[in-house]
């Protein structure tokens, strides 16, 4: 069953371009995890206040996410797009609908 992660990071003002090269290399670490490739991440910033973000991502399952949340490369990469961060808000969703017109 697939699973979404799904994360609010509000960055702190003018950390904004790292934030999201750390964001980047973050992905490249979860690559890096056996049994999360292939990966799919999506980094939003909102128009009406840029220093607010949402990411999010499917999974293959929970034991993925699992997996990630464990490796310790995950984990360094992790901590640093939080440096940039006055707050973070990350989980982990199930799916519960789809709309397809």
């Amino acid at each position: 069953m697939v699973v979404y992660t799904h994360a609010t990071w509000h960055v702190r003002p003018g950390h904004e371009a790292e934030f999201e090269a750390a964001w980047r290399a973050m992905g490249q670490a979860f690559e890096a995890v056996p049994g999360s490739s292939p990966l799919e991440g999506t980094l939003l910033r909102r128009r009406d206040d840029p220093a607010v973000y949402v990411s999010f991502g499917p999974w293959p399952d929970h034991e993925a996410v699992q997996r990630m949340r464990d490796d310790p490369r995950a984990q360094a990469a992790m901590a640093e797009v939080m440096r940039h961060c006055i707050e973070a808000d990350p989980g982990s969703f199930d799916v519960v609908a789809v709309v397809k017109t």
